[in-house]
C-alpha cells in the first residue's frame, strides 16, 4: 500500500512540475487588467503549493523529512536574508512583499516559491529519465509559445483571435504592434527573446543526439524557433543566446575530449551545418536586432520627443545614472524589493524628461546590479 502511494506521489509531483513548464509561459487571460504576468504568477503559486504539499506528503509516508543539500545552499541562504531585511526596510513593504503592481513576481513570496520550486526540484529529479522528460517538456512549452507568436509578425496574431475574437493585431496599441517585434504570450518581446535564447541551445543537443532519420525534424523546429527568436529583434536576448551557445558547445567539446559523452559529431555536422545556414537566411531575409530596427530613428539637434523615439541605449544609461544615485541613499539593502519605479521619481536625471519616453514610468533600471 505504502509503495503505491509512494508511486503515486511521484507520478503527481512528475505531472505538476510538466504543467509549470509547459503552462506558465503559455497561460495568458484577456480578462484582467494584466492579462500576462499576473496570471503567470498566479499558476506558479498554485503548482508551488501542490508540488509542497505532495514533496511533504512523500516525506512523512517514507519517514524521512530532509531538505537536499546542494552547492547553492549557502547563496541561497544569504538571498533570502538579504531580501527579507530588504522587505522589513522597504519603503513600501506591501510592493516588497508581493512585488510591482503589474509585474508581481519578483517579491519576498515569490523569492520563497522559487526557492521551494529549487529544492523540491533537486529532491525529485535525481534520475536522468525523469530529468530528460521535463527538458523535452521544458523544450515543448518554448515551441508552442514561438509558434503561437509568429504569425503576430504578419497581422495575424493569435492572442487578439482570444481577446476580441478577430485574427488581427489591432487588439494591440501601436506601441505594442506584434507587427514590430513579437512577444507571443510573454507580453513583452526582450522576455520573449530571452525565453527562447535559453531553450534553444536544448534543440542543438536533441540534434546531436537524435537519430538521423528524426534530426531533420529537429532542423526545421530549430530554424522555426529561431525565426521567432529573430522577430522579437531583442539585443540582449541576441547577446545571451551567443553566450548560451558559445558555453554549450565549450561544454561539449570538453565532454569529447573526456569522453564522457558518446556523441556522433562528424554525423550531426550536416545537420548542423544546414541549421546554421537557415539561421543566416533567416537573418539576411527578415535582419537581427543589431541590423534592423522597429522604428528608424531620426536625429533632432533639441530633444526627440517629435521623431520615432530615443535610442533605447541611451535612455538606459540615463535611467542607470538614476540608480546609482538611489544606491548613494540606500547602500546596503537597497530602498527595497521591487522599490525602483518609487524611488527613482526623486532620483531621476533631468536629462530623462528630453528622451521620447519621459512620461514613462520605470519601475526596473534594466540592470540586475542596479535594481532597487
Amino acid at each position: 500500500m505504502r509503495s503505491k502511494v509512494n508511486s503515486l506521489l511521484t507520478s503527481l509531483t512528475d505531472f505538476q512540475f510538466h504543467l509549470l513548464l509547459i503552462l506558465t509561459p503559455l497561460i495568458f487571460i484577456p480578462h484582467n487588467y494584466e492579462i500576462f504576468e499576473f496570471n503567470k504568477i498566479i499558476l506558479v503559486y498554485i503548482l508551488t503549493a501542490t508540488i509542497l504539499t505532495s514533496s511533504i506528503s512523500k516525506m512523512i509516508l517514507l519517514n524521512r523529512i530532509q531538505i537536499p543539500r546542494t552547492p547553492f545552499d549557502i547563496p541561497i541562504i544569504l538571498i533570502l536574508i538579504s531580501r527579507t531585511i530588504s522587505t522589513v526596510m522597504s519603503i513600501d513593504r506591501h510592493t516588497s512583499l508581493w512585488g510591482y503592481y503589474s509585474r508581481f513576481n519578483e517579491g519576498l513570496i515569490a523569492t520563497f516559491a522559487y526557492i521551494i520550486l529549487f529544492y523540491c526540484f533537486v529532491e525529485h529529479f535525481s534520475k536522468k529519465t525523469r530529468l530528460h522528460n521535463l527538458v523535452f517538456s521544458l523544450f515543448s512549452g518554448a515551441l508552442l509559445v514561438a509558434i503561437w507568436g509568429l504569425p503576430g509578425y504578419f497581422g495575424f496574431d493569435l492572442s487578439c483571435l482570444i481577446i476580441n475574437g478577430q485574427l488581427t493585431y489591432t487588439c494591440w496599441q501601436a506601441d505594442s504592434n506584434p507587427m514590430n517585434r513579437i512577444y507571443s504570450t510573454l507580453g513583452q518581446p526582450n522576455w520573449f527573446g530571452a525565453y527562447l535564447s535559453i531553450t534553444l541551445p536544448l534543440g542543438v543537443a536533441y540534434i546531436l543526439l537524435k537519430r538521423p532519420s528524426k534530426v531533420w525534424a529537429w532542423v526545421l523546429v530549430m530554424a522555426g524557433m529561431y525565426l521567432s527568436f529573430t522577430l522579437s529583434f531583442s539585443r540582449g536576448a541576441s547577446l545571451g543566446l551567443l553566450a548560451s551557445v558559445i558555453i554549450f558547445l565549450s561544454l561539449i567539446l570538453l565532454s569529447r575530449y573526456k569522453k564522457s559523452l558518446e556523441l556522433n559529431l562528424r554525423q550531426a555536422s550536416k545537420p548542423l551545418l544546414v541549421l546554421l545556414g537557415l539561421c543566416l537566411a533567416i537573418n539576411l531575409f527578415f535582419g537581427s536586432a543589431f541590423t534592423k530596427r522597429p522604428v528608424t530613428l531620426k536625429k533632432l539637434s533639441s530633444t526627440q520627443l517629435e521623431s520615432g523615439g530615443t535610442e533605447s541605449g541611451q535612455i538606459r544609461l540615463i535611467v542607470w545614472k538614476g540608480a546609482i544615485e538611489i544606491f548613494k541613499k540606500y547602500p546596503i539593502f537597497g530602498s527595497g524589493l521591487e522599490t525602483f519605479a518609487y524611488a527613482y521619481t526623486a532620483s531621476r536625471p533631468i536629462e530623462h524628461n528630453l528622451t521620447s519616453e519621459w512620461e514613462f514610468i520605470y519601475n526596473k533600471a534594466h540592470n540586475e546590479y542596479l535594481n532597487s
